[in-house]
């Protein structure tokens, strides 16, 4: 199957995208992602217990921030809190682990065990180019890392992100599910 096809058949809906996370799973959520997926995840919180989603300070904030999600999901946040997730901390809503971003792959990298491997990672990035590559923009972070050492990648495609030059692209062979989104 081409890249064509398989970016064809894998762009659906956000139900259709959050639908492959599974009671039990540990999310990595890209900060740069709009809440629109974050939302549609907190609309399955019926159908889910035990999932961790581990980000970094939300840009904006989003459902699952105000509370009453607590007994399906298991919020973290890393790195940095932010305006968004400080007031949910501050009432015990989520937990807060700071971490260095340069020694979290450290294992993963060196091919021991790693300490976390998400099993789902959601990412926002371009696009893809002609030859089925997506850029992860200016946000290079750590998003590369995570979508390698996660089982399924559920991407955001916003055509107005930048393409920048390094190992910074994702091949849409190893994006699982994808949403379109030009944000407002």
């Amino acid at each position: 199957m081409d890249w064509l096809a398989h970016y064809n058949n894998n762009l659906v809906s956000l139900e259709e995208a959050v639908s492959i996370v599974e009671s039990g799973d540990r999310i990595h959520l890209d900060p740069s992602v709009d809440r629109f997926i974050p939302d549609a995840l907190a609309a399955r919180a019926s159908e889910l217990s035990g999932v961790r989603v581990m980000f970094q300070g939300p840009f904006e904030n989003q459902d699952w921030l105000d509370g009453g999600y607590e007994d399906s999901f298991t919020l973290v946040g890393e790195f940095y809190l932010g305006a968004f997730s400080r007031p949910p901390h501050d009432k015990k809503l989520m937990d807060y682990y700071p971490m260095v971003l340069s020694h979290e792959f450290k294992p993963y990298v060196e091919a021991r065990q790693p300490q976390f491997v998400a099993d789902v990672a959601i990412v926002r990035v371009s696009t893809p180019d002609e030859l089925g590559y997506c850029s992860f923009g200016a946000g290079m972070w750590d998003s590369r890392s995570w979508t390698r050492a996660a089982r399924k990648v559920i991407a955001q495609h916003d055509p107005t992100f930048i393409r920048t030059y390094g190992d910074n692209y994702i091949h849409l062979s190893k994006i699982d599910r994808s949403v379109h989104h030009v944000p407002p």
